[in-house]
């Protein structure tokens, strides 16, 4: 299987349109709302514990030019409630990247992929879980039942894994979300749907764009169209869902037969897109432009409209239904650093939870949440913020 379709690493957001569907369609595990939880009277209180990650340079090292990236020993934090509980040697000699985007809090470990032209390298807590010889780009990692789980690719195409053990190669695969996705959990690209791993992905059936997805088995094709653009695909409640272009008309198809088309006001084109759920309605989200407008835009729509925004946020993220975008000199003081969605979390009471890094070296960062501002003592930056709830 062949393929010319290349998604973007990482997306930042828009919403293009969508439309209610009876009943409502409800996104899966993977997008609920991190760090919400109810609690019913009479039952006990789970145990919140809030996770940070840090990189901690040398005090004489300018980390907001960071000039050495990637050969400048340093130091890689995990604090549990502002209290250090983790600390690793990263950098040249070790294989604990300082790279930010290859950490990951998850279950309340702090997960690390290290990889170069020999090896990749997946570490829990500092201690590596799985390896395997080449590069590989992950976009998915998954702990579940004592396997981990992850979703790669490289040059010789898409590799799903279960201990670092390759179970599915797909040469011409490309996965549908990943990590910092708006739609997609701290675990990227692969998800939990019904107790089973889940992933999606783009390849072609003799030359026709068509979308698989793996849930716990064999990966199924579910739709095909000749021409189309593939943007997202998600296994949901009732049934799954995909995301196209088709020759600059954008549609969501929905299992049970149902086809919404997304309206094209203003000849907007939707450049990359993940599908939510916002008012009880499927949506698309993603970056987007205007006829004769080169420029991209965080924008929204419904089956019945679609707009930008004037101004396009740092991140977003979906709480219960609804867009929470985070804006700069708004959400994120304009002398801080605000490293990537990871940076960012709701509360336990609903609320926005930032982990913010001063660009005055002199200061220290600092995790902003409900009016609550708590240092940490590093020199360099918070590149993650989690809250893990216990059993």
């Amino acid at each position: 299987m062949k393929s010319s379709f290349f998604r973007p690493a990482a997306l930042v957001f828009f919403l293009a349109a969508c439309q209610l569907l009876e009943p409502p369609v409800h996104l899966g595990t993977p997008r609920s709302d991190e760090g919400l939880h109810t609690v019913v009277p009479g039952t006990p209180v789970p145990d919140t514990v809030l996770l940070v990650s840090a990189i901690c340079y040398p005090q004489t090292y300018d980390w907001r030019k960071d000039s050495l990236f990637g050969r400048v020993p340093c130091t890689l934090k995990l604090f549990r409630d502002g209290e250090e509980a983790l600390s690793l040697q990263a950098g040249p000699g070790t294989v604990i990247s300082s790279s930010h985007d290859t950490h990951h809090i998850i279950d309340g470990s702090l997960f690390t992929e290290y990889t170069d032209s020999r090896q990749t390298v997946i570490c829990r807590d500092g201690e590596k879980v799985a390896s395997w010889a080449g590069r590989e780009r992950l976009v998915g990692l998954l702990p579940k039942d004592g396997v981990l789980y992850t979703l790669g690719c490289s040059d010789a195409g898409m590799v799903f894994r279960k201990n670092g053990v390759e179970a599915l190669r797909v040469e011409d695969g490309v996965p549908f979300g990943g990590f910092r996705f708006i739609t997609y959990g701290r675990t990227g690209a692969l998800y939990e749907h019904e107790e089973a791993v889940c992933f999606a992905f783009q390849s072609s059936r003799k030359g026709v764009p068509a979308v698989f997805i793996a849930h716990g088995g064999d990966p199924v094709e579910v739709l095909s169209v000749p021409g189309a653009k593939m943007l997202d695909a998600k296994l949901l409640r009732d049934g799954a869902a995909v995301l196209y272009d088709d020759s600059g008309a954008a549609r969501l198809w929905h299992g049970r037969g149902q086809v919404i088309d997304i309206p094209q006001r203003g000849a907007i084109t939707w450049e990359a897109a993940e599908i939510a759920e916002l008012g009880g309605s499927l949506c698309a989200v993603g970056y987007c432009h205007g006829s004769g407008d080169s420029s991209l835009s965080f924008g929204i729509g419904r089956s019945n409209y679609s707009n930008r925004f004037n101004v396009t946020p740092l991140a977003a993220y979906v709480r219960t239904g609804e867009l929470v975008p985070v804006f700069a000199g708004e959400d994120v003081p304009a002398d801080c650093c605000f490293l990537s969605g990871d940076c960012a979390c709701f509360s336990p009471t609903g609320g926005l939870t930032l982990a913010l890094s001063p660009k005055d070296m002199s200061a220290s960062p600092y995790v902003l949440c409900d009016g609550h501002r708590t240092e940490y003592p590093v020199h360099g930056i918070l590149t993650g913020v989690s809250y893990y709830i216990s059993d």
